[in-house]
């Protein structure tokens, strides 16, 4: 069925305390804003990033989460990757604990005066329309928001003419690190403890493509994590920071808006390779994802057994044997062991449904 939703992802994890104490570690400290947590495939790690997402929500951060799909959302693709974050920004309003996105946490951070000399996000103010929002959201590939008006004369024009363009090219990464910076600098600036990014599959970074992709995606990955660490050499325009490639149409806009940035930074890898291969592994933690104990299968599979059964009202399943041990193959992938004891139950209640019916 997928994810376990975020809001009771805490009741589904088991077996995690030494990565959950770490990660709580990291959420605390204002050192090495980035972290990588790395595992093979099925080892579980967009279940911790979900259980990121639910403690990290509940202890007052805003959150965001996106899945780096290299056909849909690559890292050298820097305004998709915008899009998708805006789109799933999520945080408890300090006022009321109401459930909010991205358009309230401008508002927020507008009316505290935190965003009022943006370049991006003043043009927000007052009761911007729909195209306006829409534009700073990056849902559309146009880069700056069109809406027609006549003047008296019978001519026509853009009324938003003057609103800078957000453009959708590989070479754009100080734009929308920019933005995000802003967005961590306003969620502080609205009473939260900053806007953590959850960046699951960012393997992806590395996934075949041509020279010229693979070169911007990690000079955007790089921007990210500087950005996060509030590298104050970003605060100057970015045509004078040689050792990132910016937007040759936005020479001036700085990759970081302002210090504090107010981010954090999660990212899920299959392997460390991402980070050999990078100039920033300094300013980030590593946590390796450990298969889980014999203890914590066993108790996996004690839950999954009493569930199962409150799911087919009580219907005989397998005896505990028969679905207590993985082969080694299994060991090393929680979601093949899960899989696998789900099977074994389906099998025994089906034998079972056959013998009655016989």
């Amino acid at each position: 069925l997928g994810i376990v939703p975020y809001d009771c992802v805490e009741d589904f994890t088991v077996g995690r305390d030494s990565e959950l104490a770490v990660i709580e570690d990291w959420l605390e400290t204002q050192d090495h804003n980035t972290l990588f947590v790395a595992g093979g495939y099925g080892s579980g790690k967009t279940h911790l990033l979900s259980h990121v997402h639910s403690s990290a929500t509940k202890r007052k951060f805003a959150t965001a989460w996106i899945s780096m799909n290299p056909g849909e959302s690559p890292f050298s693709q820097p305004k998709r990757v915008f899009a998708g974050l805006a789109q799933s920004l999520r945080f408890l309003s300090p006022t009321n604990g109401q459930v909010c996105g991205f358009r309230e946490l401008v508002r927020l951070g507008l009316e505290q005066g935190a965003l009022g000399d943006n370049v991006y996000f003043k043009w927000l103010h007052g009761a911007p329309s729909e195209r306006l929002w829409e534009w700073i959201e990056c849902r559309e590939r146009a880069s700056r928001p069109f809406e027609p008006e006549q003047l008296p004369s019978g001519h026509r024009y853009n009324r938003h003419w003057l609103v800078p363009h957000l453009y959708d090219q590989c070479t754009a990464a100080n734009i929308y690190c920019h933005l995000l910076s802003a967005l961590g600098h306003a969620s502080l600036a609205a009473g939260l403890r900053g806007l953590i990014l959850l960046f699951d599959e960012a393997e992806s970074v590395d996934a075949p493509t041509t020279a010229h992709r693979f070169e911007k995606g990690h000079n955007f990955l790089e921007a990210l994590v500087r950005t996060a660490d509030g590298d104050t050499g970003l605060l100057k325009p970015a045509h004078e920071v040689r050792s990132l490639i910016s937007a040759g149409n936005a020479p001036l806009v700085s990759f970081l808006y302002r210090c504090p940035p107010g981010l954090k930074l999660l990212f899920a890898v299959t392997d460390r390779a991402v980070l050999a291969r990078s100039r920033f592994a300094a300013l980030c933690r590593v946590l390796d994802l450990q298969p889980l104990s014999e203890d914590a299968e066993k108790l996996v599979r004690k839950r999954i057994r009493t569930l199962y059964s409150q799911a087919y009202a009580g219907r005989p399943t397998a005896r505990p044997g028969a679905v207590e041990f993985a082969p080694d193959g299994f060991r090393s992938s929680t979601r093949l062991m899960v899989k696998r004891v789900v099977e074994g139950l389906d099998l025994a209640r089906f034998s079972t449904a056959e013998t009655m019916g016989a």
